[in-house]
């Protein structure tokens, strides 16, 4: 196939050469006389023929010594290699098939797992506050019944006080509670 190249481009110096205007050694004369005859001729080859590779067409040319053995084995490794693209490109579709299968089986777990950890948090958040709710009524009826802390008792009677006197205020704002001291309050400027 080299020899084939570098005839070729042998010949086309040559033939620059002429169209030039300088003469050929006879040697040169001789050999570019021996390389046109020998060239296969483009006549009787038909129109439809179908050219995969370029080995394929030098082959079909006629350039070698078995140009049908040449061309089955070049038709041979193109259909080896177009072979080869397609048992690739076939098990990278199923690797990829895999992997969608893995990540929706990953998604819809992980979503499993985020619902579920969202109910544990309300169940937990329901029965703390289930738990403060019952204590605060077990604290309310044990101060209603009288029992209970006596220091909070006192400070719910006082807190008693302090409303109905905030309610007589309210009925009646001309009746002001005197002060009983002669104390000033403290941060009073009188």
């Amino acid at each position: 196939m080299a020899k084939q190249v570098s005839d070729r481009v042998k010949a086309s110096r040559l033939r620059k050469k002429l169209e030039s205007g300088l003469e050929l050694s006879e040697d040169e004369e001789a050999w570019i006389e021996n390389y046109e005859d020998t060239k296969p001729q483009k006549a009787g080859r038909s129109a439809s023929e179908r050219v995969v590779h370029i080995e394929e067409r030098a082959a079909a040319e006629g350039d070698h010594e078995h140009p049908e053995a040449l061309a089955a084995a070049v038709r041979a490794e193109g259909l080896r290699a177009d072979t080869l693209l397609n048992i690739v490109t076939s098990k990278l579709i199923q690797c990829n098939d895999q992997y969608m299968r893995v990540f929706e089986y990953m998604m819809e777990r992980s979503l499993k797992l985020e619902e579920a950890h969202i109910a544990l948090l309300e169940v937990v958040r329901d029965s703390h506050l289930a738990r403060i709710k019952a204590e605060g009524e077990a604290l309310q009826a044990q101060y209603d019944t009288g029992g209970g802390d006596s220091d909070m008792a006192e400070m719910l009677e006082l807190l008693k006080v302090a409303k109905e006197l905030r309610a007589q205020n309210a009925t009646n704002p001309k009746k002001k509670v005197k002060d009983k001291g002669k104390e000033k309050p403290l941060g009073s400027i009188d």
